[in-house]
């Protein structure tokens, strides 16, 4: 088995150590750790003598028991009264806490004699003598205890608290940016080459800068009626988003489902043949809320390039994918799907129909990202370049579908927050 590798420090710190009396090499002066008073004394080194002070008074302020530091100016002349020299020395031996007087120097031995000397010609039993010695010891003891409790307070006065900050570059200089997101939207449908009508529909609620709502749906295809449900529940939606911010001045994630709701109804008043898909997606500054029903795709093109697809389709395992379980009409009540993301400056955000996410390949526009800047006409050049695509082989067109697209870039956001 390998031998353990001993820690060996540096020879400047151990001088340093060796300096105060400590050593890591000797067993009888070991070298501090770190909640010691030496090691305490060594950190403070640095500092002034006023600072210092400060701080050491003020580690012992939070040390000291306050009971302990009432009773010792009690405690004092009791010990002393019971360790009295003369009546130790009547029982010939040493007065308490005192050593040998061989084992301390001649001048020491002399002073003791003196002081021996004084104390018999004394009475210890004379109440008058007693009362004024322990008086005098009780009344030094509690002016030093006064004296220290005011050294403490002008002390530790002097040491300024503050809070550090850890992360100041995450901390805004200013929070008095009114608009702090701004949302460059576009969006276009086509119906394509293939089919005889358009039957979805979209719509682009615009509040402010910073607070739009993208809604598209999509009729069922080859469903009497799909146009008809779709533009029903656009203009249902639309009518109840703004009525809401009309009233409150704002909108929240559960106003969309309520819009969804209100949708559904106008549909089942009017008896409306068809259904349609929902996608609906709310700008609020940096977040994005969403509620889906049915397929189509919200997806996510991140500023460092990555991908990531937001709705989840109603689909069902097994059946044809043109196929869905959830949508507004036909008396359908299966909740909306909702979710929540943060984004940065800098990401794109699509809501399209499947007849465009089947054939829109994410990747390239990714790569090419940096090129690509949310204006109009971007939504309606990029459905025309799907529009145009053809089967090289065949010649047949690759799509089979209505097209609508909507796209949201976030160009601006978080004021002054470096953190953005």
């Amino acid at each position: 088995m390998d031998q353990p590798i001993k820690f060996t420090s540096d020879q400047p710190y151990k001088d340093r150590l060796a300096s105060h009396g400590f050593s890591f090499d000797d067993p009888d002066r070991r070298h501090p750790t770190r909640n010691d008073f030496p090691f305490r004394v060594l950190a403070l080194s640095t500092l002034s003598g006023r600072d210092k002070m400060a701080h050491l008074m003020r580690d012992r302020s939070g040390r000291d028991n306050p009971d302990r530091s009432r009773l010792l100016p009690w405690l004092v002349p009791v010990i002393g009264w019971a360790g009295w020299p003369e009546r130790a020395m009547a029982f010939d031996h040493h007065p308490p806490f005192m050593p040998p007087f061989e084992l301390l120097p001649t001048e020491t031995v002399h002073s003791l004699d003196r002081v021996l000397d004084w104390l018999q010609q004394l009475d210890p039993v004379s109440p008058g003598w007693t009362l004024a010695l322990l008086g005098s010891l009780l009344m030094t003891q509690t002016v030093a205890m006064f004296q220290r409790r005011a050294l403490l307070k002008a002390s530790v006065a002097q040491v300024p608290v503050t809070q550090p900050d850890f992360f100041p570059e995450t901390l805004p200089k200013t929070s008095t940016t009114a608009n702090r997101y701004s949302w460059a939207v576009d969006a276009a449908t086509r119906q394509g080459q293939v089919r005889d009508e358009n039957q979805d529909a979209l719509e682009v609620l615009r509040f402010n800068e910073d607070f739009a709502v993208l809604i598209v749906c999509d009729g069922a295809g080859g469903v009497g009626g799909g146009r008809e449900a779709a533009q029903s529940a656009v203009a249902a939606i639309s009518g109840e988003l703004q009525a809401i911010w009309k009233e409150t001045g704002a909108l929240t994630p559960a106003d969309l489902e309520t819009a969804i709701t209100a949708a559904r109804k106008a549909a089942n008043n009017s008896a409306l043949e068809g259904v349609t898909t929902a996608l609906l997606v709310l700008f609020v500054g940096e977040v994005i809320h969403f509620a889906t029903l049915g397929d189509g795709a919200i997806a996510v093109i991140w500023p460092d390039g990555m991908v990531g697809p937001v709705q989840v389709p109603h689909h069902t395992l097994g059946r044809p994918s043109n196929e869905i379980g959830a949508y507004i009409g036909g008396n359908c009540d299966i909740p909306a799907r909702t979710g929540t993301l943060r984004l940065e400056p800098g990401c794109f955000v699509f809501a399209m129909t499947d007849g465009v996410s089947d054939l829109f390949t994410f990747e390239d526009f990714a790569c090419a990202r940096h090129k690509y800047h949310v204006s109009d006409g971007l939504a309606d050049s990029v459905i025309a370049h799907l529009e145009a695509a053809r089967d090289p082989d065949t010649g047949a067109w690759l799509h089979s579908d209505n097209m609508t697209l909507a796209i949201a870039e976030l160009v601006d956001g978080g004021g002054n927050d470096a953190a953005h």
